[in-house]
């Protein structure tokens, strides 16, 4: 996902904090992001995205 985001033009999105949920809680966090990234969300811009 970070390979394509850069191809778009934005840099990935680099949490200074890392919540301590566990793997499977944040890799779910990371796909949730990227879903409001690619249009679930589309038309709220998430000022967490350095784009």
């Amino acid at each position: 996902a970070a390979e394509i985001i850069k191809v778009l033009g934005c840099d990935p999105y680099k949490p200074e904090v890392k919540y301590d949920l566990g793997e499977e809680k944040w890799l779910h966090w990371n796909m949730s992001d990227a879903a409001n990234f690619y249009g679930v969300d589309s038309n709220i811009i998430d000022p967490r995205k350095k784009c």
